[in-house]
Formats: structure tokens, C-alpha cells, sequence
């Protein structure tokens, strides 16, 4: 979008203020060109090592996360599966909330009223094991 609109400046310039050459509107828009040019390869160049910096940083961070993970599970061989039943639990508990929430709404027909009870149902023993 910025490049489209130094690009519409500079056809503006060239064609209003500079349509002779070695006239002053002739080099502003030159020198417009130039600046605007410019400051958009900067631009872009910085937004360019922001998000490269950031995928270094993500990466990074992933990389310890795997390490404390590795670490974790050579210390206890069963961590993985109570980590996966908690992960479970807050599941269910996320759902019940929200079928009891869509429940309240007034804008739902009886048969999908139907559906949502017998989500709920299913959720909350699902939890109960």
C-alpha cells in the first residue's frame, strides 16, 4: 500500500509540477522519488530483521521448552501421561462451561437445545471417570 501511494505522489508530481525537465518541479519530484524510495527499502529492511529477530527468539524458546521436556521426561517416565490427563480435564471442564453458557441463550431451536444437553451430558461423564 505505501509503495502505491509514493508511486501515485511521484506520477502526481511528475506529471502536475515537473512536466518540463530542468524545471524545480522536475528535481523535487526526482528528489521526492528518491527520498521516498529510500525511506521505504529502510522500512522494509527493519521490518525485516523485527520479524527475523522474533523467529530466532521463538525458535530459542521452543528449543528450551523441548530440553526442559526431554529433561522432564527422562526424571519421571510418567509425567507425559498425568500432564495429558490435566490437559483433558481442563478440556472438559472449558466445554461443560460453554454448554452451559450456550444454554442460557434464547436463540436456539429445541433441536439444537437437544444437541447441546446431550454434549453436556456426555462432557460431565466424561469427567466423572
Amino acid at each position: 500500500m505505501l509503495v502505491m501511494w509514493i508511486w501515485l505522489f511521484d506520477s502526481a508530481l511528475a506529471a502536475i509540477i515537473g512536466s518540463q525537465r530542468f524545471d524545480l518541479g522536475f528535481y523535487a519530484g526526482r528528489i521526492f522519488g528518491l527520498i521516498a524510495s529510500s525511506f521505504l527499502l529502510i522500512t522494509l529492511l527493519v521490518e525485516l530483521i523485527r520479524l527475523h529477530t522474533g523467529a530466532l527468539g521463538a525458535a530459542a524458546e521452543a528449543e528450551r521448552r523441548f530440553a526442559d521436556l526431554v529433561n522432564l521426561r527422562a526424571r519421571w517416565p510418567n509425567a507425559r501421561a498425568a500432564s495429558h490427563e490435566t490437559t483433558q480435564s481442563f478440556v472438559a471442564s472449558q466445554n461443560i462451561a460453554r454448554y452451559r453458557e450456550l444454554l442460557t441463550s434464547e436463540t436456539l431451536d429445541d433441536a439444537q437445545r437437544r444437541t447441546i444437553e446431550r454434549l453436556l451430558a456426555e462432557e460431565e461423564a466424561r469427567q466423572k471417570e
